[in-house]
């Protein structure tokens, strides 16, 4: 009876067993790239199961990798020189059999974005949106107005002192 009672609580006590070795060690977060791209390389143990959206004010990308923990990667990251990437954050969020590794990737500016798994890692390629010319070409106007009025008033002062000198004469 005993051994009956011992293999029903082994039983039970297994799953919370499987379910931890299941789960996706995430062990490194990588920054890469140059100019107006860059690409942010998280990777685990085994294929990733995410979920990936962006938000705004800061402008980021907010990644949830399902049935995974952290192991040695830093709560904050700064890459040094991206222009793209501002910092990351990673945390863990969840309980046992519901773990989940939130990594936040802060952009300079606003981004198109896409998201692959890549083997044990995923993949985020980013690139800076081109921001609109207008505000430029407006304060460009405004400056050739600005010069067109002082050159007609600069004309206007010459013509009336050579008006004044042909008087003297």
């Amino acid at each position: 009876m005993r051994f009956g009672k011992l293999a029903v609580v082994a039983c039970l006590l297994m799953p919370g067993v499987v379910a931890a070795q299941e789960l996706n060690t995430i062990s490194k977060v990588e920054v890469s790239g140059e100019g107006d791209k860059a690409t942010v390389l998280v990777t685990g143990s085994r294929r990733p199961t995410f979920q990936a959206y962006q938000q705004k004010a800061p402008v980021r990308v907010v990644v949830d990798l399902v049935k995974s923990r952290l192991s040695n990667v830093p709560a904050k990251t700064a890459p040094e020189g991206n222009t793209v990437v501002k910092e990351i954050h990673a945390s863990q969020m969840g309980g046992a059999g519901r773990e989940l590794t939130r990594i936040e990737i802060v952009f300079h500016d606003d981004v198109d974005y896409q998201v692959d798994a890549d083997g044990n890692a995923l993949r985020l390629t980013a690139t800076r949106r081109a921001k609109p010319a207008q505000p430029l070409v407006a304060e460009e106007e405004k400056k050739k107005a600005e010069e067109a009025k002082a050159a007609e008033l600069a004309k206007a002062e010459a013509e009336k002192k050579a008006k004044e000198e042909a008087e003297k004469l």
